[in-house]
């Protein structure tokens, strides 16, 4: 908590300095050109502590957001106007204005640049990998991309038109975007080696987690994240007795590979496949030994024979299967009692979108003729065991070792090697083993862990023994109905009693380390591109301003940053005062972009703007800032509350 406490004392200090340092450019420079400074203030309201020196009385406001150096002739005194006040700020010449303006913000953006040059030299960030891949690692299934063939793995170049730099383009480009984006890059077949191109056009749509705030997306929901076993730091990180990882053989250093015949590149795509219908089955086709993989549907979705229905019906009494038989999970073919396929089965009223699920290791169909000889990597001697097979699913998994104490590289080799340093044979050796007699483990850096069934949140709770764990879900359900809205409390308890269902491993899983070292100009470029496209959203309404950060946001990230160290603590201190130098050079009155204009005016004209005209141009727009900042401010407040009840 102390320390907490210190990193909020330093990200406060830190927008301080930017603050300070800005309105030291005004002073120094409005010194320079000989206008008389009356007050230099950090901070607004009235002084908690203020001081004279050399004319000038310096303060320090109970509101410690923003500050402003005092002037004189800023303003009408008596009968003059602000151009016939000696020594004042209209009084100077246009010229001189300009320079008083628009130095402050040139110092925030030469800081930043500084920043960034020294963050270089320190030799650049470590980053979550998934922060920077150009990998996907997981696309909505009932999304036009998925349908185009686009899967975990592939990669993108460009997105919305702009060369691809890392997810969260997808969010910003999707936020701008009215009609179709283009997204372009390469499809990857693992099986064969190969890499083709594709180039697409998609209509955005309401993200499929986030309807309730408005977010949209192109169908790609995640970026790729290795998915390693490993401790918190120096803290363990353990797996409880009872839980479906406790004796799977999974140690630290193990990167999950391989599930159930799809390469994995995300956590959401293994949570995707531990809550889906499929079945792994081992067959024999034309001699030899295959995996594939196959959707479950319940059997009174399929238009199978009556004759088919009752010898299932009797089948699942002698298996003593409880239920209707209607919710009976099958295979969407018809297996003969040698456990040979005989033909497919077709839905009643719908399509079957699952079987057209294509596996990126292993078979997806089933052929005429396919004898299966194994469930889940359990022998199958005749449609009976089939059946009972069918109807609990265990996953098998094969992780590769050595993994604990990865180098921290550069993004791009992590990015490009993401998949090259698995041993290909030694994958293949494994899979195959998976429903034989001689069931091998380990080949190489890869072992394949003991079947395992996933539990629901509440199930691994009650194995673990962790009785907290069942308290917090039973406070989060009483949260939600105190919610006073009926559809908003509805919903939420929607998807809370959904969540409970899922299907989890009980164990975390740690992205990879790396590098992320741009050149300074390099980096400047981006953050100016990003803070452009995030003003053009908010303007186009793609973007929500409640979203934005204000002061109480902006002390959290930076927070936030000197918790993971020096270096992001020095990043977000530069992205602010890009911030700070790009938005003050607006041409909007409040701000020194609008000084900067009002000079430029009188410098064409030849006439000064009267104190009148002024105070009409500037008012408003001192309103509409004035009601911004509260309404970021409570957004912030609301937010911070949320985190901590």
């Amino acid at each position: 908590m102390l320390i907490q406490i210190g990193y909020l004392i330093l990200a406060a200090l830190g927008l301080g300095f930017l603050i300070f340092i800005h309105e030291m450019g005004h002073y120094w420079m409005a010194r320079r050109v000989g206008m008389n400074v009356e007050a230099f203030s950090i901070g607004f309201g009235s002084p908690l502590y203020s001081w004279e020196k050399d004319g000038v009385q310096w303060r320090i406001g109970w509101i410690p957001f923003g500050g402003y150096v005092k002037i004189a002739g800023e303003k009408k005194e008596g009968g003059l106007e602000p151009n016939e006040i000696p020594g004042g700020y209209f009084s100077k010449k246009p010229f001189d204005r300009i320079k008083v303006a628009a130095i402050a913000p040139i110092i925030n953006l030469v800081f930043a640049f500084a920043i960034f040059s020294l963050i270089w030299a320190m030799g650049g960030r470590e980053k979550p990998f998934h922060d920077l891949t150009n990998r996907i690692g997981w696309v909505d299934p009932s999304s036009q991309l998925y349908q185009e063939g686009i899967r975990p793995g592939d990669e993108i170049t460009l997105y919305s038109n702009r060369k691809f730099h890392g997810f969260k383009d997808i969010f910003q480009s999707t936020m701008l975007s009215k009609n179709s984006i283009r997204v372009k890059g390469y499809h990857y077949d693992y099986i064969t080696g190969t890499r083709s191109p594709f180039d697409i056009d998609v209509k955005s749509y309401q993200h499929p987690d986030f309807k309730e705030r408005g977010i949209m997306t192109a169908g790609i929901l995640g970026p790729a994240n290795y998915m390693i076993y490993n401790k918190f730091g120096d803290q363990p990180n353990p797996i409880f007795e009872g839980t479906p990882m406790a004796d799977s053989g999974l140690s630290y250093g193990d990167r999950i590979v391989w599930v159930d015949g799809e390469l994995m590149f995300s956590n959401m795509q293994l949570n995707s496949i531990l809550n889906s219908n499929f079945s792994l089955l081992t067959i024999e086709r034309n001699g030899q030994t295959r995996l594939a993989r196959i959707p479950l549907s319940k059997i009174g979705e399929y238009k199978a024979s009556s004759d088919y229905k009752s010898e299932l019906g009797d089948l699942k009494y002698e298996a003593k299967i409880g239920g209707k038989l209607s919710d009976l999970l099958m295979l969407p073919y018809q297996v003969s009692s040698k456990l040979e396929v005989e033909v497919p089965m077709h839905f009643i009223e719908k399509d079957n979108m699952a079987a057209s699920f294509s596996s990126n290791s292993v078979d997806s169909k089933l052929l005429v003729g396919d004898k299966i000889t194994a469930v889940d990597g359990k022998p199958v001697k005749n449609l009976q065991n089939l059946l009972s097979g069918l109807q609990s699913h265990e996953f098998n998994i094969i992780v590769q070792s050595n993994n604990k104490n990865l180098p921290i590289v550069p993004w791009e080799e992590a990015n490009n090697t993401f998949e090259q340093n698995i041993d290909w044979t030694n994958l293949n050796t494994l899979k195959l083993a998976i429903g034989q007699s001689q069931n091998t483990q380990t080949a190489g850096m890869l072992k394949l862990l003991k079947p395992i069934k996933p539990m629901t949140m509440q199930e691994i709770a009650t194995s673990a023994d962790k009785p907290e764990w069942t308290s917090l879900m039973e406070d989060q359900r009483s949260k939600i109905e105190e919610i006073a809205d009926p559809e908003k409390r509805e919903m939420a308890m929607t998807l809370f009693n959904a969540n409970l269902k899922r299907l989890f491993l009980g164990v975390s899983f740690q992205d990879r380390q790396v590098n992320y070292n741009p050149a300074p100009y390099i980096l400047f470029g981006r953050v100016t591109g990003d803070i452009y496209h995030t003003m053009k959203a908010l303007v186009t309404g793609g973007l929500n301003p409640k979203w934005l950060s204000g002061p109480i946001g902006i002390v959290q990230v930076m927070q936030q940053g000197w918790s993971l160290g020096i270096k992001e603590a020095l990043y977000w201190l530069a992205l602010i005062s890009l911030n700070l130098g790009i938005l003050n050079l607006l041409p909007i009155p409040v701000l020194d972009g609008g000084q900067i204009c009002f000079a430029l005016y009188e410098q064409i004209t030849r006439k000064p703007l009267k104190s009148k005209t002024m105070e009409k141009i500037v008012i408003p727009f001192m309103i509409i800032f004035i009601g911004l900042f509260v309404f970021v401010t409570f957004h912030d407040l609301s937010r911070l509350i949320k985190g901590i009840f």
